[in-house]
């Protein structure tokens, strides 16, 4: 009988070579797909209306940092969560009014911007937010498996096909909230970019992050990876070797 690393052996090398191409195109071609703003941030601001690589626009004191980011590693199929933080400066609620982000009529200046913003109760059920009822009437995270991508970001236009491109459920409430959070799986293999994304009255923001995602363990797959051992997958990994006890009770 094979000893449990010679049953392994030939697959595992196998399986060690495949995820070293697969890291080293995320270190070749992760710098090149990174997200796109000049000021080493990881979030942009653009308009509500028709967004797209190229219209950002300035957040005016609205900031998003991610306090539990997504793990670089996952498993395809592996369930985790990630927190992110909004925050706006009072600065933010006097460019807001001058640049006309909030539409109520009843929001004349920074202070009843920021009342709204800190005060005001969304509606409980998040598909009745909008950003006349609601400060950030929309919070989720978007996915997208750069293998499949035609844009050269993960923007928040891009819609959920419920396959390969997918979005969480939404959320919404008030910027005194602060941190969000929210659970993520992915599946597609490759590396992956990951958005917060927020709305806040007629303009969004998105927080940008990426992982690495892994193929599943599957026993009898005819591989023996990492956590498959010959006493929990010998249709992978092979019988594991008689231990001396065991050869001389049936000897």
């Amino acid at each position: 009988l094979l000893s449990p690393s010679q049953s392994a052996c030939p697959c595992s090398s196998m399986k060690t070579q495949q995820r070293l191409w697969l890291l080293l195109w995320v270190w070749v071609w992760g710098p090149v797909c990174g997200w796109h703003d000049l000021d080493n941030s990881e979030y942009d601001c653009w308009p509500l209306d028709g967004p797209n690589e190229s219209n950002m626009i300035e957040c005016g004191g609205l900031e998003m940092s991610w306090v539990v980011r997504p793990p670089e590693l996952v498993k395809t199929g592996e369930v985790f969560s990630v927190t992110y933080s909004v925050t706006a400066h009072e600065s933010f609620y006097r460019w807001a009014v001058q640049n006309r982000i909030f539409s109520q009529s009843s929001i004349t200046d920074a202070a009843s911007a920021q009342r709204f913003c800190e005060q005001h109760d969304c509606p409980a059920n998040w598909k009745d937010a909008n950003g006349e009822n609601c400060c950030i009437h929309h919070a989720n995270i978007h996915s997208c498996p750069l293998g499949y991508m035609t844009e050269s970001i993960c923007g928040p236009w891009i819609p959920d096909d419920g396959k390969i491109f997918t979005h969480t459920i939404s959320t919404s409430g008030k910027m005194t909230q602060t941190n969000w959070t929210a659970k993520v799986v992915l599946f597609h293999p490759g590396l992956n970019s990951l958005i917060a994304h927020i709305r806040v009255g007629t303009m969004q923001a998105a927080l940008e992050s990426k992982s690495t995602v892994l193929p599943a363990v599957v026993c009898g797959d005819n591989i023996c990876e990492d956590g498959e051992f010959c006493s929990t997958c010998p249709a992978d990994c092979g019988e594991c070797p008689m231990g001396p006890t065991t050869k001389v009770a049936i000897s």
